[in-house]
């Protein structure tokens, strides 16, 4: 797991959740790597075999864990969800209200 730079996360809670409480995306890794996996709640990046195994206790440790990894995320492009999985999905304006 790896926590995703402050910049990034900024940007990412602009952007559309794959499912509640995550993205899915490519993180492109300052090594020059990448890795497919899923954006925790906007703030920790874990693949689909860092999560397999986990129970939620377990995921909290890891997150904690992922703040000491020597690894670093220089830009993260979401995938999106696939349309026909957003069956019964509506569309829903907001009108900012600001002063």
């Amino acid at each position: 797991m790896i926590t995703v730079p402050l910049t990034i996360q900024y940007r990412l809670r602009s952007q559309p959740e794959y499912a509640m409480g995550y993205q899915y995306g490519i993180a492109l890794l300052a090594a020059g790597g990448t890795e497919r996996g899923f954006i925790l709640n906007g703030a920790t990046f874990a693949t689909r075999d860092e999560l397999s195994n986990l129970s939620p206790f377990d995921l909290a440790k890891a997150e904690i864990a992922a703040i000491s990894s020597k690894l670093v995320i220089s830009e993260i492009t979401l995938i999106p969800r696939p349309v026909d999985s957003l069956k019964g999905v509506r569309r829903i304006h907001t009108t900012f209200l600001g002063n």
